[in-house]
């Protein structure tokens, strides 16, 4: 089946829940089974990379019987495969996150409860902090109420024993 009329088939527009008019092309919605989802994903990034790395073969013949020529030829294809190179490393570069977060996203999940008891266990953990952090100052003042009272006893006894 032709690529483009695979991605036809499977992608739709949508308006984008902003206030702002926005569209994209999804495919929410189309998969009932998870699992169908995720063989087309894994179906169509195997067959795009199959085309990048399939090496085409072109036959030249005799053609260039002279020396100059063929050393002509062989610096153009040499720099046509520099360039080449180039390109598909750019190319691999710059998609390489893209694939692998929508890989991770596609075969991980959430579940919501979890997501709702480790919110649950923040606040727990935020709410023993706030009061230890509350005992700690507690303590902390008693502190400096017992040294207060300490020099004020020590200063009344100075001066009880000068008078």
């Amino acid at each position: 089946m032709n690529n483009s009329f695979r991605k036809v088939l499977v992608f739709h527009v949508v308006r984008g829940p902003f206030i702002e008019d926005f569209y994209q092309c999804v495919t929410y919605g189309l998969y009932s089974p998870a699992w169908l989802e995720k063989l087309y994903a894994v179906f169509s990034l195997v067959s795009e990379s199959e085309k990048v790395f399939r090496s085409e073969r072109t036959t030249l013949g005799n053609t260039c019987p002279e020396f100059n020529r063929r050393r002509l030829l062989r610096k153009a294809k040499m720099r046509a495969l520099r360039i080449s190179v180039v390109i598909v490393l750019a190319f691999v570069i710059c998609w390489t996150p893209y694939y692998m977060m929508m890989i991770i996203f596609l075969f991980t999940t959430v579940e919501d409860n979890e997501w709702e008891e480790n919110e649950e266990e923040k606040e727990e953990k935020e709410e023993d902090n706030n009061e230890e952090e509350a005992e700690e100052k507690g303590m902390q003042r008693k502190a400096g109420k017992e040294r207060a009272k300490l020099q004020v006893e020590e200063k009344r006894s100075i001066i009880s024993g000068r008078s």
